[in-house]
């Protein structure tokens, strides 16, 4: 009797904790599916706050966690951590370790973000709760909330070396320097414009129209991506939304779509910025500090001469800037640039790390395309891909903290889509 007693006061202990367990699990579950609905706002945290928003959605990933399948979702983690110990390797010849650690901290993301998804890939509760729907609405909302932000923020924005909007690069000053949730302007086109992407994406997915209250933010945007006057930014999107909307475009009349062309070309040489981005291709090659056109040109001249003296091992994290600095003033003299990148990630992982952390990085994006290939909404999902892949040509997102947060959180919440819907 005793036995029997001391076996159901077990099971009935046991019975309590599991309830307490499930219970505490549905809790995490609720703060992290609103965790993720906060993504979106990632724009408006500072980079300290950002730090701590990917620490605790791992820490709140490893509370949801029931249990790791070895699937596909396993190999993208196993190639981001791969090409983070080529990184973390590579010190060991760097010629600046210091600013090599500190690089590591910025690319920390490539392991946690991907780790904290993984572990709970495949939880069927997490998927219930989370509304992808609500989500792109939350990107919209967020981009067209900083949008407007910023947008006032040019009419009382003062600087000497930019005295009025009509200065080449007052729009680009005025939003690295915005109080507290300022950032470099390529950053901020990036978020808006992937941003925009995934709601026109979704809204392309639940085949339903754009409603007049959703074109007014989106139009806002639009007008910041333009005074931002990213090229990188603006080519990808450009390139995307053909591939998004190219059906739809064959339906157009060819006198349509040449009469919005002649509108759009007019709208940009019509622009002090546009005009100046105008100028500076007409003079490409006759070197300018004023001039990106041209800068670049040279940029991608020591790229060239460093990867050519370092095609096996790279360079080493840390050092890739210093001898891209040290090449542009001995190749134009001008010392004025306090930091120089290879405005293209591709190129960057080469002079950096060498060969092995470029295929590295293709087998990643050769895995996420695996994934993508079997979604039911292929497309849109593919048109976010294909973003990002387009912009990496032109820059160097992977060098700041917000670029390596945004761009692999975004993903994997696409990849998540996609395991969850196959």
């Amino acid at each position: 009797m005793d036995a029997q007693r001391n076996v159901f006061g077990a099971r009935t202990i046991y019975g309590k904790l599991f309830d307490t367990q499930k219970k505490m699990r549905n809790r995490i579950v609720f703060v992290l599916v609103k965790f993720l609905y906060a993504f979106p706002f990632i724009i408006f945290f500072p980079p300290i706050v950002k730090s701590l928003y990917v620490f605790l959605f791992f820490l709140l990933s490893l509370g949801a966690w029931s249990s790791i399948k070895l699937n596909k979702g396993f190999r993208l983690l196993i190639a981001s951590i791969s090409i983070f110990f080529v990184y973390a390797l590579s010190l060991l010849y760097s010629s600046e370790p210091l600013v090599g650690i500190k690089m590591l901290e910025t690319k920390l993301g490539m392991i946690v973000i991907p780790l904290s998804f993984l572990l709970f890939l495949n939880d069927k509760q997490v998927a219930d709760r989370l509304c992808y729907n609500k989500l792109s609405k939350n990107f919209l909302c967020s981009s067209a909330l900083y949008s407007l932000t910023l947008f006032i923020y040019f009419f009382i924005y003062t600087d000497s070396k930019y005295p009025n909007i009509y200065t080449s690069g007052f729009f680009q000053s005025a939003a690295k320097n915005l109080p507290l949730i300022g950032e470099h302007h390529i950053y901020i086109s990036l978020i808006l414009a992937a941003s925009m992407l995934f709601f026109l994406g979704m809204v392309q997915v639940l085949q339903r129209k754009i409603k007049t209250i959703e074109v007014l933010p989106a139009l806002l945007e639009l007008i910041i991506i333009w005074a931002l006057q990213s090229s990188a930014i603006i080519i990808s999107s450009i390139f995307v939304l053909l591939f998004l909307y190219g059906e739809r475009l064959k339906k157009f009349k060819i006198k349509k779509i040449i009469f919005m062309s002649f509108i759009v070309s007019c709208v940009f040489f019509l622009t002090p910025q546009g005009n100046n981005r105008f100028l500076e291709l007409t003079n490409y090659f006759d070197y300018d500090k004023q001039n990106s056109a041209s800068q670049r040109l040279v940029i991608y001249d020591c790229s060239w001469d460093l990867l050519i003296k370092n095609p096996t091992k790279g360079v080493g994290v840390g050092t890739t800037q210093k001898l891209l600095k040290n090449c542009f003033n001995e190749k134009t003299g001008d010392n004025s640039r306090s930091s120089i990148n290879t405005h293209n990630q591709y190129l960057d992982f080469y002079i950096t790390i060498g060969p092995w952390g470029l295929l590295l990085f293709f087998w990643l994006k050769h895995e996420i395309l695996n994934i993508i290939k079997t979604s039911v909404n292929k497309r849109m999902i593919l048109s976010v891909f294909l973003f990002f892949s387009t912009a990496l040509i032109f820059e160097n997102f992977f060098e700041r903290q917000t670029g390596v947060i945004f761009i692999y959180f975004f993903t994997f919440f696409l990849i998540k889509r996609c395991i969850e819907k196959n």
